[in-house]
């Protein structure tokens, strides 16, 4: 089976996962057969001794626009559709939809998929950005072209079943619907969180690179702790009642608390081998304030709130992630690009990576609720949350959803989208065996509940006394003593440079456009030199962002990414006399997006070299 051309080529631009599982399904026999010629192509499947027609036995976009008549759409909505077959339903979708509502299509078949692809043009409908496209196995990788989604334009999600091939598979389309809905939410969240903390994001890293850069990557612990089993303790509820259990088997597992889980744990005398924090809001440090870190190392990101490093400062782990700046320093410091831990919105995820990274097999969930209580309660009311008031909220707004050892629970908006990145997170780690003992809890789909004497029995009885000590062995050995300062301030020259650049021409741009004289608007300045002068300096700006690619992408993760978010925004309520005259406004507006952003990065980096 061989794609047309066109065909493979935008799905390697585009989509190249569908393309990698099109490749990876082989030449072997499809389910479906293309029947006909140019307009008269019809699509046949053939199910045991019946075989199922689609579109019908003529014009396959008679029956779609049939289709499409009752179809009510809803304005600035992304509809999951079932079925890709031969794309004339979806062509039909896009024509009535409108710029302002997207498609993600779910095809089961990649050798279905294949097949059509092999034999029918798609190119147009593939290549538009208004249509998204999955197919295989429902997993994470599945939903990754959402990362590129720009989410505000979106209100609301909605499922469009093509019945005829809703039918061929009605289990896969269903469980395509709902975790299209779950993703949709997770990466919206996501988006939001990238465009509104990515200022927040990269101060704190700049704050951190002179101690962080300092400190070992978490990549150093590769393979230390080979079949001792984790215990995570998160700061649910329940962890109330759980302290006699985890001082039962403190000796027995390694012990990792998230930053609000750590004040429980001390104050009752337990003190784990580490606690995690990846949060750069102030809030992360309050789970530290006034207590002991002896003896406790910290894994954390970059970008975690710079409070929280100090504290631990000569006793903490790193890694990377998708840290363009953290990224770039570390290569120019010869220290590699670091290692990537899972981050999906929840400090806790975090920890399954590092159980795989140390080769361990035995994640038990302890105080992970991912619930309210029946009362109300949000976490243990040993923590900053009670003292600030904030350990009790309303249940009556929450989702009610299955319970470990309740009928049900009440599960707020955020606790639902970290439970539904468990589940997910259980899905893709076969390898890893998960029980939680959240008695009070919400039900964790593959994760059994254990009461705390099962869940010691489960543990086993391996010695977990040296995992301190090694610890502190390797943060000693690979703490390094260098001098961070003159070294970073070499590693961060080529950005502040390209920053500076960048800064001068977007404003010399920036200026020139707000002072160009009325009687250039509409058309009538087309061919004008200050509009050519306009031109040039478009031209200039990006091929100074073509030549410093690395450079760029630092820029764009900070303040820019904010800037340019406002700029989209702004330009869409754009009113000018002509189309090129709109083009010369929404220039402006990009110009100033990026001396602020670049002002931004200047400053910044000039704060932290000054130090």
């Amino acid at each position: 089976m061989r794609l047309l051309p066109r065909n493979e080529a935008v799905l390697k631009a585009r989509f190249p996962e569908v393309l990698r599982r099109i490749n990876e399904a082989g030449v072997g026999n499809s389910d479906c057969e293309i029947e006909g010629t140019g307009n008269g192509q019809y699509l046949a499947f053939g199910m045991g001794d019946r075989t199922i027609y689609p579109y019908g036995r003529r014009d396959a976009r008679d029956l779609a626009k049939r289709w499409t008549t009752q179809v009510e759409y809803k304005e600035n909505t992304f509809y999951a559709v079932s079925g890709f077959g031969l794309g004339t339903h979806l062509e039909a979708l896009l024509e009535k939809a409108g710029e302002g509502n997207f498609l993600f299509v779910g095809e089961r078949n990649p050798r279905d998929l294949g097949a059509v692809l092999s034999k029918v043009d798609c190119f147009r409908l593939l290549n538009d950005e208004r249509l998204i496209l999955g197919t295989g196995e429902i997993d994470e990788k599945y939903f990754e072209p959402l990362r590129e989604v720009q989410f505000s334009d979106f209100r609301d999600i909605g499922p469009l079943i093509f019945s005829p091939l809703f039918s061929l598979n009605e289990k896969y389309y269903e469980k395509f619907f709902a975790e299209f809905a779950r993703n949709f939410e997770i990466w919206r969240r996501l988006y939001q969180s990238n465009i509104r903390d990515s200022s927040l994001w990269q101060e704190a890293t700049l704050d951190n690179l002179p101690l962080l850069l300092a400190s070992p990557d978490i990549g150093v612990t590769r393979n230390f702790f080979q079949e001792l089993p984790v215990v995570l303790v998160g700061a649910g509820p329940s962890l109330d009642e759980a302290i006699e259990f985890l001082r039962s088997v403190q000796k027995r597992a390694i012990v990792i608390c998230v930053n609000s889980s750590y004040r429980k744990l001390i104050n009752n005398g337990i003190v784990p081998h580490m606690t995690l924090a990846a949060d750069p809001r102030e809030d992360t440090a309050k789970g530290y304030e006034g207590l002991p870190v002896e003896g406790v190392a910290l894994a954390c990101p970059y970008f975690v709130c710079p409070q929280v490093v100090n504290k631990f400062a000569g006793n903490a782990f790193t890694w990377t992630g998708n840290n363009s700046l953290a990224r770039i320093v570390r290569q120019r410091l010869g220290q590699g690009e670091g290692t990537t831990i899972l981050e999906q919105g929840t400090v806790s995820a975090c920890v399954v990576d590092l159980a795989r990274l140390w080769g361990c097999r035995k994640i038990c969930l302890v105080g992970q609720d991912m619930a309210l209580s029946q009362g109300g309660q949000t976490h243990t009311l040993d923590s900053f949350y009670a003292d600030e008031g904030r350990v009790f909220s309303e249940p009556s707004s929450c989702r009610i959803l299955p319970g470990n050892t309740l009928e049900h629970v009440p599960v707020d908006e955020p606790l639902f989208v970290y439970l539904k990145t468990f589940c997910q997170i259980v899905k893709n780690y076969p390898d890893i065996t998960f029980i939680n003992t959240a008695r009070l809890g919400a039900r964790i789909a593959g994760v059994p509940y254990l009461k705390y004497g099962e869940a010691a029995s489960w543990l086993g009885y391996e010695n977990s006394e040296g995992v301190r000590k090694k610890l502190s062995s390797m943060l000693s050995q690979s703490y390094q003593t260098m001098a961070v300062g003159r070294q970073l301030r070499k590693a961060l020259n080529p950005t502040l440079r390209f920053a500076r650049q960048l800064f001068n021409q977007s404003l010399e741009a920036a200026l020139h456009l707000e002072l160009l004289p009325p009687e250039l608007e509409g058309d009538a300045g087309k061919g004008h030199e200050a509009l050519l002068k306009g031109e040039r300096q478009a031209t200039q700006i990006n091929e100074l962002l073509d030549r410093h690619p690395n450079d760029y992408q630092v820029l764009f993760d900070g303040r820019t990414k904010t800037e340019l978010f406002r700029c989209r925004e702004n330009s869409k309520a754009l009113v000018a006399s002509s189309e090129h005259w709109k083009n010369v406004l929404k220039n402006r507006e990009y110009y100033w997006a990026l001396v602020e952003g670049a002002h931004f990065l200047v400053r910044r980096i000039e704060r932290v070299m000054a130090a």
